[in-house]
């Protein structure tokens, strides 16, 4: 089975999008609150941990090569090889780097 085409694919990746950031600001929320709300002291705290995890998460997919991403758009999975990252990249994405990690917990 080749899966969905690209065309309903793509339909069905920004449906998981919404859906999935609908929930994950509904969690985020619940964590917030749970810890004191947005003044209990704990934002970058909880902020630092779901950066952390997700970071987790994308060096496991890494590793293991593959892309689950495809998945949502009801496709095969596909192969997924290491980025090949130049130190001339990296200073180029610092600025991206800054500005999304200042937006991060905000």
């Amino acid at each position: 089975m080749a899966g969905a085409p690209d065309s309903v694919a793509l339909l069905l990746f920004f449906v998981f999008w919404y859906a999935g950031n609908m929930k994950y600001n509904e969690y985020n929320t619940a964590s917030l609150e749970a810890v004191g709300g947005k003044t209990g002291g704990l934002t970058m705290t909880i902020a630092t941990m779901q950066l952390g995890v997700c970071a987790v998460y994308a060096i496991i997919m890494w590793i293991i090569r593959i892309n689950p991403a495809k998945l949502f758009g009801f496709q095969a999975p596909g192969k997924q090889n290491l980025p090949l990252i130049l130190p001339s990249d990296l200073i180029k994405s610092i600025p991206l780097g800054v500005c999304s990690a200042g937006g991060h917990p905000a």
